[in-house]
């Protein structure tokens, strides 16, 4: 993301600013937040807490000019030969 808000008006990356040219991202390794229920606590804290979630241990933040992303697949399956959706 490039700035602080999304949704409507929910501050989910406090840390974030739209005119330093970098990139910020923001994850989490916590397999307790890697669901619906978990991303939808997450959320409820930026929309109602104005981005407090920022404090939450669970979260990491960081910036960059580029960004490098590696998929390891899904949790405790191992990707088909074909591929995901083939």
């Amino acid at each position: 993301m490039n700035g602080k808000y999304c949704g409507a008006g929910m501050i989910v990356n406090p840390y974030g600013c739209m005119n330093d040219g970098l990139l910020d991202i923001c994850w989490t390794h916590d397999e307790g937040v890697m669901n619906l229920a978990g991303t939808a606590g997450i959320l409820d804290k930026a929309k109602k807490q104005g981005g407090l979630q920022a404090y939450d241990k669970t979260l990491t933040f960081m910036r960059g000019k580029k960004a490098r992303f590696a998929y390891r697949g899904m949790l405790g399956k191992s990707m088909p030969a074909a591929g995901w959706g083939n």
